[in-house]
């Protein structure tokens, strides 16, 4: 209880001081904020009290829906490539490798573009589809990664007294291997989601409509960058601050057991 308290007055004495710097910075520069022209596009007051600007408000939800979009088109990719990589064959094995390479080594602007442009227009398939797959893509070959490190983590012995009860090897896979590999994975999982999260932005340079675009048009409808942009900047840290608490809440319940991971192991 007394190191909790402890690392509670450090981190508030250091958001003290980072706040306190960014006060100083402000007053001192000279910059004569105008937070009045903004305010409109953040909150404005309808029949039915305040709500959020339509602009800034339809590109916060566009960024959930690519975003949650995306990963759920990654986590079946990346555990795909992962499963692959470990138990395929030669050629098999090749095209994860391949997979894995391509994408984590070539930039995702440059992904988006070469998607946008390569998908046949008679598929009609829209800026926010290809958005969505270039981010399954891109994000799935990290989470490959991250997913072949939790199932390599699982002892050997789990995979052996499975065995040795006569269970299928997709039954081991099912049951043994992978619950213990989704709680050895879970950490890494949570930062490449809120990666996911901020990667999101960059589907602006496709013309979808998600926050970092709609705030582009309020800048250049106002030309009050610091006053959109560090509001902006503070939702995405919200939405971060928010994914990461719900994945910590998760790990304690399965650290508690309250969610059988770990019960799935063999003794």
């Amino acid at each position: 209880m007394h190191s909790r308290l402890k690392d509670a007055l450090y981190c508030a004495a250091v958001v003290c001081a980072l706040a306190g710097l960014t006060v100083y910075g402000a007053v001192s520069s000279g910059y004569q904020w105008q937070w009045e022209r903004v305010w409109p596009y953040f909150v404005a007051r309808g029949p039915e009290g305040l709500s959020f600007g339509p602009l800034l408000a339809k590109g916060l939800v566009c960024t959930l829906r690519i975003s949650a979009l995306g990963l759920a088109l990654a986590l079946p990719l990346g555990l795909a490539a992962a499963v692959l990589r470990l138990t395929g064959g030669r050629f098999s094995r090749g095209v994860a490798v391949g997979y894995v390479l391509c994408m984590r080594n070539t930039p995702l602007m440059v992904q988006l573009f070469a998607l946008y442009a390569l998908m046949p227009a008679r598929w009609g398939i829209s800026a926010e589809g290809v958005a969505v797959i270039a981010l399954g893509l891109f994000e799935g070959a990290y989470l490959a990664e991250i997913f072949r490190a939790g199932i390599t983590a699982v002892p050997q012995s789990q995979w052996e007294a499975g065995q040795s009860l006569g269970l299928p090897g997709r039954m081991c896979w099912r049951h043994i291997v992978l619950p213990q590999a989704l709680r050895h994975a879970l950490p890494p999982l949570v930062s490449q989601g809120v990666s996911l999260l901020k990667d999101s932005s960059l589907a602006s340079v496709i013309a979808v409509g998600e926050l970092a675009q709609q705030s582009g048009l309020v800048v250049s409808d106002t030309f009050l960058s610091f006053e959109v942009w560090l509001p902006v900047a503070a939702i995405y840290l919200l939405l971060a601050l928010g994914l990461s608490a719900l994945a910590a809440g998760i790990d304690r319940r399965l650290s508690r057991g309250l969610v059988p991971a770990k019960g799935f192991a063999l003794r």
